[in-house]
């Protein structure tokens, strides 16, 4: 098989999330193109989704050795550091990529994710606002901004934030739940049950036990009155 035919076997196996197959392909295409960009990158993006966020790195700095002006490579590099919570060197490649491509909803968004992760939330909104006016629809920009308004105390934009994720993910679950809480702290006892009843109606894993308790919890509390 040629480089072409690894390469594209390794993207369609990565789309359908058969990641460690499609690591495999790209293995066998960096054997004949060992410089290839796309392919370290698509190799890394595998990584990642797989939480192997050094190994990760290890396909992005070559590929920037060879391309350092490819944004996406600069942005998928700050996410692997993002999770390993190097979040100063995440940051520096988040502005990378921006000097790249102002306008990258991905950089925008996971430079707003750190900004939140380091406490830093007004700096968070400011980047998060500016991806949500290029991709108003994207859940996870749009769950970040809430967050970030949730610890800012910004309680009513934290509801609209979360409201408008499920729109687009009615099925989301620690969203409801989320959203219940901010609805409770609110006083707002009808929407309260309600958004609970709904966290408890999508049957919530065993990972969410604590989550679980605090709902059922308010719901004996709140029913009772």
């Amino acid at each position: 098989m040629t480089f072409e035919d690894w390469n594209d076997k390794g993207d369609r196996l990565f789309e359908k999330d058969l990641c460690k197959q499609a690591i495999d392909c790209y293995d066998k295409a960096l054997k004949l193109d060992s410089r290839n960009v796309r392919t370290l990158v698509s190799k890394g993006a595998a990584l990642n989704k797989l939480k192997l966020y050094e190994e990760a790195i290890q396909c992005y700095d070559p590929a920037l050795k060879v391309d350092p002006v490819f944004a996406p490579t600069w942005t998928l590099k700050g996410v692997s550091l993002t999770h390993l919570g190097r979040y100063e060197d995440a940051i520096f490649c988040y502005d990378k990529a921006l000097e790249l491509d102002p306008f990258h909803v991905l950089a925008l968004t996971n430079k707003g994710n750190t900004l939140n992760k380091m406490g830093r939330y007004e700096d968070a909104i400011v980047y998060l606002n500016k991806a949500l006016e290029q991709d108003p629809e994207n859940v996870f920009t749009l769950t970040n901004k809430g967050n970030g308004l949730l610890r800012l105390g910004r309680y009513e934009e934290t509801l609209c934030c979360y409201d408008k994720v499920l729109v687009f993910d009615p099925s989301n679950i620690i969203i409801w739940y989320n959203k219940a809480c901010v609805e409770y702290r609110l006083g707002q006892k009808r929407e309260t049950v309600r958004s609970y009843r709904q966290f408890l109606a999508l049957k919530p894993a065993s990972k969410y036990q604590p989550q679980i308790e605090v709902a059922c919890k308010y719901l004996l509390k709140l029913e009772g009155n």
